[in-house]
């Protein structure tokens, strides 16, 4: 199994338990063809035999994988997302894979309200460009950057920020945990500050430099996005997800995707409206509490995953 920077994205190699969101996560870097399926094959397996030693409730786990072979690998594992990759990497995928046991699924009746809130995002979301986005943001006057460094008080705002935001999440909300994601050298992070100069909404991008048997591929997941209730419905999140796909476009990303609260209409909106594509929904992926426009009982959400088509990537 090939190496990877360090990155949260998800256990790159060997399959993991990750206690706190009761799953086995994990991420293969080989590419998969024909000739080596049965590797594929062998990683799943050992997936299901954690699945078993921790009586985990859901598998998540990400191949690459060509095109041929998509048929064959949607009979392994159920696809819950599939993101075409382009350029270089033209001809294969990225594949969400994924087993929850009957306790972790969401009811029919909720998949239903999501489907038609994203239809609704979908159908009804105007194209924006960045210029448009950022003139908002200043009239309202907001100021949006990248944190290079934090300070204490920063990151007591943030963490304030996320605990009104989500009060349950993928990981626990400290100031020891967001410190480490922001100075994480994977981690990429936009804020918003108002005309006080405090930080009133965030969004981070951690990236993955994949050493594959067919070279390197870069990938980076937008997420942990939160906006302090008082500021929204004024485009930060919008603004703080381009000033993050723009730095990551020059910087030569291959895949830029975002993995959004599939319950919560903002944070799809502003995806939708930069341009990103829907790839599929990952079912009670992982503990995210907090505002729902869909209201269920379970620690656990499901996500809607985007990508960024190449051709949008510097135009946002």
């Amino acid at each position: 199994m090939s190496n990877v920077t360090p990155s949260s994205i998800g256990g790159i190699g060997r399959p993991y338990y990750d206690r706190h969101n009761d799953r086995i996560k994990g991420f293969f870097t080989n590419t998969i063809r024909a000739e080596n399926i049965e590797e594929a094959k062998a990683y799943l397996e050992e997936a299901r035999r954690l699945r078993n030693l921790h009586n985990a409730s859901r598998i998540t786990v990400r191949m690459i994988v060509s095109t041929e072979m998509l048929p064959l690998i949607s009979q392994l594992m159920n696809v819950e997302a599939l993101i075409p990759l382009e350029g270089r990497w033209d001809g294969y995928h990225i594949v969400y894979m994924a087993e929850n046991s009957e306790s972790r699924c969401t009811p029919r009746r909720i998949l239903e309200e999501e489907e038609r809130l994203l239809f609704n995002v979908l159908q009804t979301t105007r194209r924006k460009s960045g210029e448009e986005v950022m003139r908002r943001v200043r009239e309202n006057g907001y100021r949006i950057e990248l944190l290079r460094e934090v300070s204490p008080r920063e990151i007591e705002e943030i963490v304030g920020i996320y605990n009104e935001v989500l009060p349950s999440y993928t990981f626990p909300i400290t100031p020891e945990s967001v410190r480490e994601l922001i100075s994480s050298p994977t981690s990429l992070v936009a804020v918003a500050r108002d005309f006080n100069d405090r930080i009133v909404s965030i969004s981070i991008a951690e990236v993955a430099r994949l050493e594959t048997d067919l070279g390197l591929l870069t990938i980076a997941e937008l997420s942990d996005e939160a906006t302090l209730r008082s500021h929204r419905r004024r485009g930060l999140s919008q603004a703080c997800i381009l000033l993050l796909a723009d730095e990551l476009s020059r910087n030569g990303t291959d895949l830029i995707y975002e993995e959004a609260r599939a319950t919560h209409v903002g944070v799809n909106k502003a995806t939708v409206s930069l341009g990103f594509r829907y790839a599929g929904r990952l079912i009670q992926h992982c503990v995210i509490g907090g505002d729902r426009e869909i209201d269920f009982e379970s620690i656990y959400e499901d996500l809607n995953v985007f990508y960024l088509p190449r051709r949008e990537h510097g135009n946002c």
